[in-house]
């Protein structure tokens, strides 16, 4: 599909790791306890996505 959630329009990565306000997006608590001010909560999301998963952890994809 894409390369990085920041690149699908319909990723919440839009919210949690751009700032891109979303009238239907309800923030959870755990995410808005990252930190104090909304850029901290965000800065903190993009570090999640610096590391690819290793290939074990992925989901299969492969229809049986």
């Amino acid at each position: 599909m894409v390369e990085h959630p920041s690149e699908y329009t319909w990723s919440s990565y839009q919210y949690h790791g751009a700032g891109r306000k979303i009238a239907c997006l309800t923030p959870h608590p755990i995410y808005q306890a990252l930190g104090p001010t909304p850029e901290q909560p965000q800065l903190m999301y993009r570090e999640l996505f610096n590391t690819a998963l290793p290939p074990e952890t992925a989901l299969s994809t492969t229809i049986r």
